[in-house]
């Protein structure tokens, strides 16, 4: 059973450029360090086979593991069976990469093996594995990187959360590691959450050490770090109801809860994994280690700094939320409550101001009072919307609206006017132009202005072969030139 957070989105005209890097750094040490290992394992392979060490070892390998299985002081009973048959069915090949690699059981040989190893035997099979573990293993990434928790090193506590074991660890944990990094990085910050990131990870393999203290298995993996930023993110929203997603064999789905119950959950689930799969490769008290350090490290960074009361709406919660309050507001405008439905669409306007609609709603909510300074805002904006973006009918039909209330109140920028002119012109709508040009002549008091207005007039006119009308603006350019000019402001 999984369950993530789900509650935010990735912005990526910011992108979440801490969680990149670190999928890079993750990707790069795989590729580029551990694609290695594979070769020096096989090279270790051939060495330990050519020389006669998995007939050496097996038998002594099947009586170590069934006394160790025999006293509980191990749970690899099944391989304790196995070992057993393979001996006695000398298949020695099958139990070589298990011989290999079990530190434990060479400590055991290099400790006892002379009590039960003849003399000169005991000697060579020392030899050859000083030089298979010179040569070979110690140069592999996950023993020189990992975290042993018998060998603990301080160094080993952030190297290891680097480290992964195949490719299905490496994508499952970067896939994870985005979809809950992203959102804590948004929280904390870049250098804040790199910080919090590798602490909770460090404090995973802590605790992960001491509960596996004699253990000589390297610990490998960004898993602890990652429960520690979802130990982060569940500490931020506490108590505020948050988006979670799920997935259960093959049925998901998302729910909304408070984010800090899912914190004991996901600890009672790790706990219980960890004593029921006792002998499973997993880390799972890494991951509680790293769930309890980033509720930690989050604490005091929530109080000091208080989450938003509305955490991030999903798409679909967006919509329904959109398309209620609109209703509102459009209900109110039916009952002719427009105090009601110009403060809701101003509301909608300010949640969702690439809806072009509202605002051309709050314009003629606001056209019968030109003077107020939201008639003004609402009929610039609805006009450079429509001017924006070509549609020179609904710019005429909104700048004709305004002109009809408009009275003695022109608008403030007549930068629209000389816009809507061009416009008109450019789109060959003349008799439109010629009706901005009217109420030019009464709103603008500047001669140069207007003697602008009147030569773009007389070229275009002159072009469509419409020489009545380049005749009227010449004579208004003449008319114009030979004024007496306006006194100087003393």
């Amino acid at each position: 059973m999984l369950i993530i957070p789900a509650e935010h989105k990735i912005d990526w005209r910011r992108p979440p450029f801490a969680t990149l890097i670190l999928i890079v750094i993750n990707t790069l040490v795989f590729f580029h360090l551990q694609h290695q290992d594979q070769e020096r394992w096989e090279q270790a392979y051939r060495y330990y086979t050519s020389n006669g060490l998995p007939s050496f070892e097996a038998p002594l390998y099947a009586d170590y593991l069934q006394s160790i299985t025999q006293l509980g002081l191990d749970s690899r009973t099944e391989l304790a069976h196995q070992a057993r048959q393979a001996v006695n069915n000398n298949q020695f090949v099958a139990l070589t990469p298990y011989m290999l690699e079990d530190r434990e059981f060479i400590a055991y040989l290099r400790r006892d093996g002379n009590n039960f190893i003849a003399p000169e035997n005991f000697q060579n099979w020392q030899l050859h594995r000083a030089y298979i573990q010179t040569n070979y293993l110690d140069q592999l990434s996950y023993w020189k990187m990992g975290l042993v928790p018998a060998q603990i090193e301080l160094p080993d506590l952030i190297s290891y959360q680097f480290l992964h074991g195949n490719m299905d660890h490496l994508v499952g944990n970067m896939v994870m590691l985005f979809l809950v990094g992203f959102a804590v990085e948004i929280i904390l910050g870049k250098a804040l959450y790199l910080t919090a990131y590798l602490a909770a990870g460090a404090a995973g393999g802590l605790l992960f050490s001491l509960t596996e203290a004699n253990s000589i298995t390297p610990l490998v993996g960004a898993s602890a770090s990652i429960a520690g930023l979802m130990g982060m993110y569940v500490m931020y929203y506490r108590l505020q109801k948050i988006r979670f997603f799920y997935f259960v064999v093959v049925y998901f789905n998302y729910f909304k809860a408070p984010a800090l119950l899912l914190l004991p959950f996901w600890l009672g689930k790790e706990i219980y994994e960890y004593y029921r799969h006792s002998a499973s490769d997993i880390a799972y008290m890494a991951h509680v280690g790293g769930l309890l350090a980033g509720a930690a490290i989050m604490w005091p960074w929530a109080n000091w700094s208080k989450p938003s009361e509305q955490p991030e709406l999903s798409e679909e919660e967006q919509d329904q939320s959109f398309r209620e309050l609109k209703n509102k507001a459009l209900k109110a405008v039916s009952q002719v409550d427009f105090d009601k439905a110009r403060q809701l669409f101003t509301s909608l306007h300010q949640q969702h101001p690439q809806d072009l609609d509202i605002p051309l709603r709050l314009f003629h909510l606001h056209k019968l009072k030109p003077d107020d300074p939201e008639c003004q805002h609402y009929t610039q904006l609805t006009l450079d919307n429509a001017l924006r973006q070509g549609n020179m009918e609904q710019a005429f039909e909104i700048w004709q609206e305004y002109q009809k209330y408009a009275g003695d109140v022109p608008l403030q920028d007549l930068s629209y006017h000389f816009r809507l002119l061009t416009g008109c012109f450019n789109n060959n709508r003349m008799k439109e132009a010629e009706t901005v040009l009217d109420t030019l002549a009464t709103v603008v008091k500047d001669p140069n202005l207007l003697h602008e207005a009147y030569t773009l007039a007389v070229q275009n006119f002159s072009a469509q072969q419409l020489q009545l009308k380049s005749r009227k603006y010449q004579k208004k350019l003449q008319a114009l030139e030979t004024s007496e000019p306006p006194p100087l402001a003393g």
